[in-house]
């Protein structure tokens, strides 16, 4: 009798720091653009957890995953080592190496965590209910301080328009699906949708929105296949939202037609690159020149303002670069040149192998949906190709304290999905 009580105890306080382990996580991930620290203190948490769970299996992780999840984190974890190693080789101080090399550390861990806690379908429909309701209140309170309803909503960084941008798009397709495929009553579909649009609409940030146009086409697509939503549903969607955007407009008194209409000045001037990217053509020459003296290795050792300044001091080497404005510049404002400037040419194809990894699992696993679950394929294939398409203009690692953790989570969640006809139990276990 003794014995059975000591194994039940056992047992359940296994199943409790299992438990305090999932939520943990799952509330980092749902309310880490609130506030940075909500995502680290709460990963703090989560390690002596994944550690201690690490131990009991022998040093294994408890989930298992196989075939293109298991490839793409292979690249992923490549990737990372590769940056450590190859940012030796410009190091300069702690500070400045340890930053830079910690990106793809804090991506992998992120990724590891959802792997071990999202690992079946019941658990990641909890986790998808905590991640819309964090969500909405988010970008419900962005909206409102944007409009100046409220003076004040925790995230300073959130004021700026690229930011916001960037955590609109990561919400937006999640959001949408959560929606579509979930939702049936009609107030309930439009009180999710609406604010993941109008969030990215208000940001005024051109990659966003063109990153969320062509995510938005592919789930209308796979939303009208799959008989997800009707014309009436549309009309009257476009209606609120072209009833609300005027009203939120003059609410502000014009700020956000003035807005408008320098963005479409800036998109108009193609034939003047300063203009039409913002000045950000002059920060890729500079991080081409970078990389055409180090494609290998890189510069992962030194902070990128810091090499843009020798640059930028040296007239003559600015001037044959295409430098005609001084400033600082604290990254490359592209996920893909930032991954060249890290770990060289390597670090980007080995990130870029990952991306494609997972874009061809989710595309298999689209034409395997099942009807009873939620379109977890169809969301993270949207994600990707938004993150793809974003990334030439912004950068989601320079997100990395509070709207990019969306990403590394759901990184992990593609890994772990089911491959082929098999079921969670013969992939996962």
């Amino acid at each position: 009798m003794c014995s059975i009580y000591s194994v039940l105890s056992v047992n359940m306080k296994k199943e409790t720091l299992n438990l305090i382990f999932r939520y943990a996580f799952y509330l980092s991930v749902a309310f880490s653009p609130i506030w940075p620290v909500v995502h680290y203190s709460l990963w703090i948490i989560c390690l002596p957890f994944a550690i201690q769970e690490l131990k009991c299996n022998n040093w294994r992780p408890r989930v298992t995953i196989y075939g293109y999840g298991k490839y793409s984190m292979m690249c992923l974890l490549l990737a990372a080592v590769w940056i450590c190693v190859a940012g030796l080789f410009t190091y300069t101080e702690a500070v400045s190496y340890v930053k830079n090399v910690s990106v793809l550390i804090e991506v992998i861990i992120g990724a590891y965590f959802a792997t071990q806690t999202l690992e079946t379908e019941q658990w990641r429909v909890r986790f998808l209910k905590i991640l819309v309701i964090g969500s909405l209140i988010i970008l419900l309170g962005n909206i409102l301080r944007m409009t100046g309803c409220i003076s004040f909503f925790p995230n300073r960084s959130l004021k700026n328009g690229n930011s916001m941008g960037c955590l609109a798009i990561l919400l937006f397709p999640i959001i949408t699906c959560y929606a579509l495929w979930y939702m049936t009553r009609m107030l309930i579909r439009m009180t999710l949708l609406l604010p993941s649009i109008i969030a990215v609409v208000l940001s005024f940030s051109s990659g966003a929105w063109l990153s969320a146009l062509v995510g938005g086409m592919i789930i209308l697509y796979y939303a009208i296949r799959m008989k997800r939503i009707t014309l009436h549903f549309l009309i009257i969607g476009i209606i609120l939202f072209c009833t609300i955007i005027p009203a939120i407009d003059f609410l502000a008194n014009g700020k956000f037609s003035r807005r408008l209409a320098v963005e479409v000045s800036q998109v108009k001037a193609i034939d003047d690159m300063n203009k039409f990217t913002t000045l950000r053509n002059q920060i890729w020459r500079a991080c081409w020149y970078m990389t055409n003296n180090r494609p290998i290795l890189g510069y992962g050792g030194d902070l990128y303002i810091n090499q843009y300044r020798i640059l930028d001091s040296n007239l003559e080497l600015a001037k044959k670069i295409g430098l005609t404005v001084k400033r600082e510049v604290n990254h490359p404002h592209s996920t893909y040149f930032n991954l060249l400037y890290l770990g060289g040419i390597p670090a980007l194809v080995l990130f870029c192998a990952m991306l494609l990894l997972l874009l061809r699992k989710m595309r298999t696993l689209i034409t395997q949906y099942d009807k009873s679950r939620f379109p977890w394929a169809i969301t993270s294939f949207v994600l990707l190709v938004e993150i793809m398409i974003y990334g030439t203009n912004g950068d989601i690692l320079t997100a990395r304290r509070d709207a990019a953790v969306i990403v590394w989570c759901f990184f992990g969640i593609m890994a772990v999905l089911p491959e082929l006809h098999a079921s969670e139990g013969e992939v996962n276990e």
